[in-house]
């Protein structure tokens, strides 16, 4: 078994890189997103990158937002931002803390919020959406049935 561990290790290592790689898009969003801004990896400087990568986003003409939420584990409260853009019809969040980004399941930023605060096994409140997130296209209702002639 003490053979075996080793050869594990290696092969999840292995695993785990080559599934990362393939987790964000090679294009001009993910060039951006992944440049290093200030707060990049820095605890508690969520605000000055989401505001530079955002602005790097919005400049390069791609559709993004800043999402201001409240997360929780248990007892410990915290605010963060996050970025969100679109491409190619997805979502996408990237963190301050995260090495690139990531797709999101929500189908609007605010979801997206959701989406990053159960990686942390957590709860969120979202408190902003700068600019604010696109109306959600509501079917239309069927048109009334025609009254009877008389």
């Amino acid at each position: 078994m003490k053979r075996l561990t080793p050869f594990l290790l290696a092969s999840a290592c292995i695993l785990s890189l080559s599934s990362c790689a393939t987790t964000y898009p090679h294009d001009q969003a993910s060039a951006i997103a992944t440049a290093p801004y200030p707060g990049r990896g820095v605890l508690y400087k969520c605000s000055p990158y989401a505001d530079a990568l955002y602005d790097a986003l919005k400049a390069a003409g791609i559709e993004a937002w800043k999402v201001y939420y409240m997360g929780g584990v248990t007892q410990e409260f915290y605010l963060h931002v996050i970025v969100v853009y679109k491409d190619a019809g997805s979502y996408w969040y990237v963190d301050n803390m995260f090495p690139f980004p990531t797709k999101s399941w929500g189908k609007t930023p605010r979801e997206c919020a959701k989406d990053r605060s159960e990686q942390d096994n957590g709860y969120c409140l979202v408190l902003k959406v700068i600019p604010p997130e696109p109306p959600i296209p509501q079917p239309t209702p069927p048109p009334p049935p025609a009254k009877p002639a008389l």
